[in-house]
């Protein structure tokens, strides 16, 4: 998941990463929405500093 300034370039991502036999296909799209929050709030946070 992509963290961009408020120009729009990339200046991080994110990423979840864990065992394969902790791995739950029907668990994907809640990880998905989680990163996406976290990116946006990132988003906010650096916008706001300048």
């Amino acid at each position: 998941m992509l963290v961009r300034d408020r120009d729009g370039t990339a200046l991080a991502g994110l990423s979840v990463s864990m065992p394969s036999v902790r791995y739950d296909p029907h668990r994907l799209q809640s990880l998905v929405a989680s990163l996406d929050a976290a990116a946006h709030a990132l988003e906010k946070d650096l916008a706001e500093q300048h």
